[in-house]
């Protein structure tokens, strides 16, 4: 938990908690899908020894869920909250580690087939991780009607949508840059 001098109405610690866990929840559906494939763009990032790709991987998606699960419950949100910060910034410092490397044309592992790793994943996950960052912070105290629960789960949906389009923009944005000129 965020300190305790910094507190935020309930709606500004449960809508990015809501939509955290709605961007986590579809990253591990979207790897689980076609785990194969994702346990190979892990081994392709190249930062661990090629037998940990592996665990790993399953590392990764167990920490999505679990990440996802901590923040739906108000009392286990702090910990979700953290658990996705962890997450983001391992997944960021790869992408970058190999960016540096001049590895640019690793599949990320994040979305569909042919999205590749870019300094655009590294900015769309600083934003995901202000949004853990705003969901480990503790609310002040009111109370939460079906006022609430209307605009965060509207929220939400909206915070998952404009995710899932950054994600189409970058794969698209890879897949033009691959594309012969004509």
């Amino acid at each position: 938990m965020i300190g305790a001098a910094l507190a935020l109405d309930p709606d500004f610690v449960a809508l990015p908690a809501a939509a955290l866990a709605l961007v986590l929840l579809v990253g591990a559906a979207q790897k689980l899908r076609d785990f194969a494939r994702f346990r190979r763009a892990v081994a392709e990032y190249r930062v661990l020894p090629a037998p940990f790709a592996l665990p790993f991987a399953v590392l990764i998606v167990l920490t999505e869920l679990a990440a996802a699960m901590l923040l739906a419950v108000p009392a286990t949100r702090p910990l979700g909250a953290l658990a996705a910060l962890a997450l983001l910034l391992t997944v960021s410092a790869s992408i970058a580690v190999n960016l540096l490397r001049g590895r640019s044309e690793i599949d990320c592992g994040c979305g569909g087939p042919g999205q590749t790793i870019s300094w655009g994943l590294v900015a769309r996950n600083a934003v995901l991780a202000l949004l853990a960052l705003a969901a480990a912070v503790e609310p002040t105290a009111r109370a939460f009607g079906l006022a609430d629960a209307a605009m965060i789960g509207a929220g939400a949906l909206i915070w998952a949508g404009l995710y899932l389009a950054a994600d189409q923009l970058l794969a698209n944005r890879a897949a033009m840059r691959r594309r012969p000129a004509a």
